[in-house]
């Protein structure tokens, strides 16, 4: 099994991503590539699928996208063209989302799933979903254990200090400033 591929993107075009290592080319199917440019750095995790003697490359720029796509894909009635489509359309925080709230008119809008495979999807999904897809986002972000850290020694709760982080996380994309972070969260809070 091929984990990750890293390269040059050499070109995209629809849900294709043709990746330069060293003097390989490889054609990657992608669900979405955003901010991968011709001529720039790329990783893209990657499943290697083999069926009828053709292997296909399947890459995401998120390592939780990937395992969502592994566990969609053993999914009774969902291929890897339908679990493709569905990470095109939502990403990994956002399908996880759905699943919890039980949200069947938004699965069932993407094409091809359907009233009934989105319900199916959501019952198979709910026990099936790691809580580290969750988390693994805030776990991911430099200082984001320390900014939890400070604010559960001035006094907050774990999982309100967690809350806290996750939503500054959201907001910012980053924590530049863990004394700027905690100003800004104490002031809104």
């Amino acid at each position: 099994m091929i984990y990750r591929i890293d390269g040059t993107v050499h070109k995209i075009d629809n849900l294709r991503v043709i990746l330069k290592t060293g003097d390989i080319f490889y054609e990657i199917i992608t669900p979405s590539a955003p901010g991968l440019k011709p001529g720039t750095r790329a990783s893209l995790y990657t499943y290697l699928s083999i069926k009828n003697e053709q292997l296909t490359f399947y890459g995401f720029t998120e390592e939780e996208a990937r395992d969502l796509f592994l566990r969609m894909i053993k999914l009774q009635g969902v291929g890897e063209k339908m679990a493709l489509r569905i990470l095109a359309a939502l990403s990994p925080s956002e399908v996880l989302e759905m699943v919890e709230k039980e949200d069947v008119k938004t699965l069932s809008s993407i094409k091809g799933v359907g009233k009934k495979r989105a319900e199916r999807l959501i019952f198979e999904l709910k026990g099936a979903l790691p809580k580290t897809l969750k988390e693994d986002k805030l776990h991911k972000v430099q200082g984001a254990e320390t900014l939890k850290g400070a604010l559960v020694a001035l006094g907050l709760k774990e999982d309100e200090a967690e809350g806290y982080v996750k939503k500054y996380i959201e907001k910012h994309g980053t924590i530049a400033s863990i004394e700027d972070a905690i100003k800004e969260i104490v002031k809104h809070k």
